[in-house]
């Protein structure tokens, strides 16, 4: 058929187009890939770090509120293994509003429910899904303590709706953003642990928060044997979430019910990280 153009750039060309496909068929890609994050990295050092330095940094409220911000962006996207960018669909509201589900007078076993927005065709629903994990993992990372303590800077500071991940204005933050405070807990691991992180290894290279939380976790349930159905249920709102959101009008209490009918096998994943 016809194709139209938008610029008469010559990079833009027909021409152009067909010298790259060949010049691709030709040399072939090699690619980059990010390293997974090894879950001993992140429980055994950064995220104890991490706790350190929030408990220091308690006179220096930016310092403080990065520190809290990081680690809970980290231990969320780890469990429910989140590209980088998925992390962000975290809503500050239904975070705090399920926060008391799964809490360990209410409910056993204990854990926690992560809201994500999604895009949902059906107006009359929900326009959210819900994740859950387990209040301290198999290895000890303590989800609860770090959703607990980043929903009480966001309340000190009267948020009550919007992302749960942003700026002290209240505007969404971006990976990059993230990325820095992580390749900086990175590099203390190299210099405090380097038996669990290579000092040669190119931490801003290799590690980015898009790639290597999601591929982490992954991998961690791949050692642990965790059934591939398991790993399907848990990721079964990424499916859902392309589609549309094509699921039925229901009040979210009568979700998380439905949701509680399979809880042990969604925690599964989590347990097990």
């Amino acid at each position: 058929g016809d194709a139209f153009r938008t610029s008469n750039c010559p990079m833009e060309s027909r021409w152009f187009s067909l010298f790259n496909r060949g010049l691709l068929l030709r040399m072939g890609r090699q690619t980059e890939t990010n390293f997974g994050l090894d879950y001993r990295v992140l429980g055994v050092v950064m995220l104890k770090n991490m706790e350190r330095e929030a408990d220091e940094e308690q006179e220096n409220y930016v310092a403080h509120r990065r520190v809290v911000l990081v680690g809970c962006f980290l231990v969320i996207a780890f469990v429910c293994a989140l590209r980088g960018n998925e992390g962000f669909m975290v809503d500050a509201g239904e975070l705090r509003n399920h926060f008391w589900y799964g809490s360990e007078q209410g409910s056993s076993p204990s854990h926690v429910v992560i809201p994500l927005l999604g895009r949902f065709k059906n107006e009359e629903g929900e326009r959210l899904h819900l994740m859950v994990s387990v209040s301290v993992t198999g290895s000890g990372l303590k989800v609860r303590y770090w959703v607990d303590r980043w929903l009480g800077i966001l309340r000190s500071e009267g948020r009550s709706s919007g992302p749960a991940f942003c700026n002290m204005s209240g505007t969404v933050l971006e990976s990059g953003d993230i990325d820095g405070e992580f390749h900086n807990q990175l590099r203390k691991v190299q210099e405090a642990r380097p038996d669990l992180l290579d000092p040669e290894v190119d931490v801003e290279e290799k590690f980015r928060i898009f790639r290597s939380l999601r591929r982490g976790s992954n991998s961690r349930a791949v050692d642990m044997k965790v059934p591939e159905s398991v790993i399907d249920l848990h990721n079964r709102w990424r499916s859902m979430e392309r589609r549309g959101g094509q699921r039925a009008a229901n009040s979210m209490r009568d979700y998380y019910t439905d949701l509680a009918l399979t809880l042990n096998s969604r925690l599964e994943y989590s347990q097990c990280l």
